[in-house]
C-alpha cells in the first residue's frame, strides 16, 4: 500500500500555488519520498491541477493499492466577498473526484493537526533520512525539501500515527 499525503494549493491565478506531496510504501519509513508541483511551471490551471492529479494516477495505474491523506480546506465567507476564487477547495474537489472514480480511499486532516503536532525541527526524530543542515535546510537523502513537502510529511506522520477517518 502506498500512502500519499498531499498539502494542496490550487492557487493558480496568483501564481503562488505549490502542492507538496509525501509518500511511503506500507509503513516503511525508509521509503519516504517527496514531490512538489508548482503552479508557476504550468500555463493553465487545468495543466497544474492535472499534474497534481497525475502523481496519484501514476500509482493507481501501476495497480499499487493507494490511499490519500489530504489537508482539508475551509472556505470562509470573506474569501468570496473579496472576489477570490476558492481554487484550493476546487483542486481538492478534483482530487477527491478522481480518487473516488478509482476507489482510492481519501482521508482529511486539518492543517493544524499535523503542523502543530510535528514541527520541522522534530521531523528528523521520526524520519532518520531527513537531515538538517547548519543553515536550517532540510534534506531527504540528498534532496532539499521545501515547506510544502515538509507539510505533506507532517500529514503523513500524523496519519500513520493517529489514522484519521475516511471521507
Amino acid at each position: 500500500m502506498i500512502t500519499l499525503a498531499i498539502d494542496p494549493s490550487g492557487n493558480f491565478i496568483e501564481g503562488k500555488g505549490h502542492t507538496g506531496i509525501a509518500g511511503m510504501k506500507d509503513s516503511d519509513w525508509s521509503t519516504v519520498f517527496t514531490k512538489s508541483v508548482n503552479a508557476a511551471d504550468y500555463e493553465t490551471r487545468f495543466e497544474y491541477w492535472t499534474a497534481v492529479k497525475k502523481v496519484i494516477q501514476d500509482y493507481a495505474i501501476e495497480k499499487i493499492p493507494v490511499q490519500v491523506v489530504m489537508e482539508n480546506y475551509v472556505v470562509r465567507a470573506n474569501g468570496f466577498t473579496t472576489g477570490k476564487m476558492p481554487e484550493t477547495a476546487m483542486l481538492i474537489g478534483v482530487l477527491v473526484y478522481f480518487c473516488e472514480m478509482h476507489d482510492i480511499p481519501v482521508y482529511f486532516q486539518s492543517p493544524a493537526q499535523a503542523k502543530v503536532r510535528f514541527k520541522d525541527e522534530l521531523l528528523p526524530d521520526y524520519i532518520p533520512q531527513l537531515t538538517v543542515s547548519d543553515k536550517n535546510r532540510f534534506y531527504l537523502g540528498k534532496k532539499l525539501t521545501n515547506d510544502h513537502e515538509r507539510d505533506a510529511i507532517k500529514h503523513l506522520l500524523y496519519f500513520k500515527r493517529y489514522k484519521e477517518y475516511k471521507v
